[in-house]
């Protein structure tokens, strides 16, 4: 008799355990609504969980509630009779959660360490979070989040974060910096295990009862492409066209890997780098320090903030530049005066460049200040070169010597 043998009926309350000697399989289902270490059942120790049984709140002396101990042979041991727990973590904190797992982990790729699923955001969303199961104890685990995906190469990482897990399962992993992205925008969450293998979802059959003989529930998945890839060692590989050993599986398989996005971000205001001026020095001796200055200014979008960085200069004379770099400039800061200090080099008499400044966060964004100096040769230089050469002509062509002492 089943309740006889292992419900004992405490008065206000029934207690059950099966001791793990016992071989009765288990045959009813029950949820666990919480807890009790002092609760007294059968077992030789106490603590039990408090159970919500399904036959109506008719049945026992709790309304339909019992007490099954903690060292029950079955109560949330078995793989199949899942038991969910939630440690040093919020219960669902986030407003959206990306996924595709609707059943969650129904099988393990063993020979897959790589993968990453592909999600668009509806609206302005931040990427707070990311989860996935590892399938066996000890791995050790790298999270990166992506925004592109071209070419069949990942692209524009955004977040990356790495550790090891102690116990199999389901875990959440908080970026330490959570990722915007504008509606519209795909992001992609990589998840590299380095043991154990990959978890997916796909079509499965699920036992109703352990141990019974009856066919189980066929639950059945649903994947499309372009949702979820693995890297095959030389490619990443749409895993909607994974071959499984059972062809019913087939386009039904998803990896267990979600995104947790909060609906908050704002778009960051948009700068736009000009520099006004040109340089242009005339007749500057060889080796002067000469002056000038040129502009710099944010006319993008208002209370927008715009750091720039002087990154180019002519390899010509020694170069100074006040200041050669700035910071968190708005359009309502107006024009900032960058000065210009050159030493004029003494080797050639002509120079020509282009000084480039650039958007410290968008080198798509930069302006040019081109740039002019002229250093013409000094006479005592020339008067110096053509007394040489009158004196060497002479030394070759004494006649000559001669006939300008007749002249003179």
């Amino acid at each position: 008799d089943y309740e006889s043998q292992y419900l004992h009926n405490y008065g206000s309350y029934y207690g059950f355990y099966q001791p793990s000697s016992s071989s009765t399989d288990p045959d009813h289902a029950v949820a666990l609504v919480g807890w009790d270490d002092t609760k007294i059942t059968p077992a030789p120790q106490p603590g039990a969980w408090l159970c919500k049984n399904s036959w109506g709140s008719g049945w026992g002396p709790q309304g339909g509630y019992f007490w099954i101990s903690y060292y029950d042979k079955w109560c949330g041991q078995h793989p199949e009779m899942g038991a969910v727990s939630f440690k040093d973590v919020q219960l669902t904190p986030y407003d959206i959660t990306h996924f595709y797992d609707y059943h969650g982990w129904r099988d393990t790729l063993t020979d897959i360490s790589e993968a990453f699923n592909e999600f668009v955001v509806n609206g302005n969303e931040t990427l707070q979070a990311v989860s996935f199961y590892t399938t066996d104890d000890s791995v050790q685990y790298q999270v990166k989040v992506y925004d592109r995906f071209e070419g069949g190469v990942l692209l524009d990482e955004r977040a990356s974060t790495s550790g090891t897990i102690a116990y199999h399962g389901y875990h959440t992993i908080t970026l330490e910096d959570p990722v915007g992205f504008p509606a519209g925008d795909f992001f992609y969450v990589y998840v590299k295990v380095f043991s154990g293998g990959q978890a997916i979802d796909r079509t499965s059959e699920v036992a109703v009862l352990l141990g019974g003989q009856d066919r189980g529930t066929i639950v059945e998945s649903i994947a499309h492409e372009d949702e979820s890839y693995y890297w095959d060692g030389a490619n990443w590989v749409d895993l909607y066209d994974y071959a499984f050993s059972d062809p019913s599986w087939d386009h039904t398989a998803n990896f267990c890997i979600k995104g947790f996005t909060s609906g908050d971000w704002i778009p960051p205001l948009v700068p736009d780098l000009q520099c006004e001026g040109s340089l242009s020095w005339a007749k500057v001796k060889p080796g002067a320090t000469v002056l000038g200055n040129f502009t710099v200014q944010n006319v993008g979008e208002a209370s927008s903030e715009l750091d720039w960085v002087i990154s180019e200069w002519p390899d010509w004379g020694e170069w100074t530049f006040t200041p050669v770099n700035g910071e968190d400039l708005t359009p309502e800061a107006g024009k900032i005066t960058v000065l210009v200090q050159v030493v004029a080099p003494s080797d050639k008499n002509e120079f020509n460049g282009t000084i480039k400044i650039v958007n410290t966060h968008d080198p798509s964004d930069f302006q040019t200040i081109s740039v002019y100096m002229k250093t013409p040769v000094e006479l005592f230089s020339l008067r110096s070169q053509l007394f040489s050469l009158l004196s060497s002509l002479l030394e070759r062509f004494p006649a000559f010597h001669h006939l300008i002492q007749l002249m003179t």
